[in-house]
């Protein structure tokens, strides 16, 4: 009686038993023709790794042909921005930087690629195309010598037989019959060392193509083995290409981060200021430039809240500037000859003739005034008032 466990346990050392290992000599002796096919895709598929290889370089090669190019004349291009401003300091320094470093990191990534990678499957190439070459010729070389001794087996038992039958068909003398019999022993003589011949060939051609086969297997697993490294290799290239740049980003981010546009301008105009000062006011200058509440429209705030009427410094302010610069180009002259100075710069003779009937005018009123406050005076002591 078997107790659970047990079947359990036999059932688990079942399955953890490998299988048996095959081999090229001994499984598949006879199957050459797959073997052969297999080693001719091999050396097909080496042939399409090396492309993608060469690919993958000359792609390198040119991008890392083109950022030396870009950090080349990237100098030019951030002297521009002046060094004190953190957009120079932490922003395109440090992708100056970041290119240098990924230019480097990938120069060094091409290198291995050549150097790890494509040089041992190139290597491999040649040996495995060679030792293709070698197996086809050693198979051609043993497949000729075991049909020759097959040819020559072929006639001698075609003859035997033939002198076999002539014998058993033949109704001579004795004579005759002793001479037929000598020569079949000497054919069958011949006949036996031929066939021991052959056999002693087909054993040596077994014994070659074990080892040709063997050979096969051999080098079939070189070629695995080989590319299995350079893949190998070149994943792991990949992988630390990819994590010096990643370490490099999260530096490249952080310093971004330090980009402040507001300090930049700020520190920019208080430079500036110190080295253009602002331009000292005149004493006229002054007196017009003094702000003097005004209302901006209408005659005062009259109690509204909206800003109309109220005192406006920006615009009274602003206005005054122009005062002061306008207003000391100008002298301060009576009405009459300002405004006849203009006119006859602008009509001549005429504005003389106009301006002197506006004096006229002028002379009149103020008569016509004299005359009526005498009269008022001279009325107001006619009036005799007494207490």
């Amino acid at each position: 009686k078997k107790y659970p466990q047990t079947i359990m346990a036999m059932a688990a050392i079942s399955t953890t038993v490998s299988p048996r290992r095959l081999s090229f000599d001994t499984d598949l002796l006879h199957a050459y023709t797959p073997v052969s096919t297999r080693l001719q895709s091999g050396a097909k598929s080496l042939d399409g790794v090396l492309d993608i290889l060469r690919m993958r370089i000359d792609a390198e090669t040119q991008f890392c042909s083109s950022l030396q190019k870009i950090i080349s004349c990237s100098t030019d291009f951030i002297a521009h921005v002046s060094c004190t401003e953190s957009l120079r300091a932490d922003g395109l320094d440090a992708l100056y930087s970041d290119m240098k470093n990924e230019f480097t990191q990938r120069m060094s990534f091409l290198s291995s690629l050549k150097e790890d990678v494509q040089k041992p499957l190139l290597s491999m190439k040649e040996y495995y195309q060679a030792q293709n070459r070698h197996f086809t010729n050693q198979t051609k070389q043993n497949i000729q010598a075991l049909k020759k001794q097959q040819t020559e087996f072929v006639k001698l038992k075609s003859k035997y037989d033939k002198v076999m039958k002539s014998h058993a068909e033949s109704q001579s003398t004795s004579e005759t019959q002793s001479a037929k019999m000598a020569q079949l022993r000497s054919v069958k003589q011949r006949f036996v060392s031929q066939q021991g011949n052959y056999r002693k060939q087909q054993q040596i051609f077994d014994n070659k193509m074990v080892q040709t086969l063997s050979a096969m297997e051999a080098n079939e697993y070189k070629r695995m083995n080989s590319l299995r490294d350079g893949i190998t290799n070149w994943s792991a290239f990949i992988t630390n290409l990819a994590a010096n740049r990643s370490y490099d980003i999260q530096n490249l981010a952080r310093s971004m981060a330090l980009i402040d546009v507001e300090r930049d301008l700020q520190s920019w105009m208080r430079r500036t200021l110190q080295k253009y000062p602002k331009p000292k006011l005149s004493v006229s200058q002054k007196q017009y430039s003094t702000p003097t509440p005004s209302p901006r429209f209408g005659n005062g705030n009259n109690g509204n809240d909206d800003g109309v009427g109220q005192y406006d410094g920006y615009h009274t302010q602003q206005n005054n500037n122009l005062y002061s610069i306008v207003m000391p180009s100008l002298k301060k002259q009576p009405t009459t000859e300002y405004l006849q100075s203009l006119f006859t710069q602008k009509f001549g003779k005429k504005a003389s003739i106009s301006m002197s009937s506006v004096e006229l005018d002028e002379n009149r009123a103020a008569s016509s005034t004299k005359t009526r406050s005498q009269s008022v005076d001279s009325n107001i002591s006619a009036l005799d008032i007494s207490p």
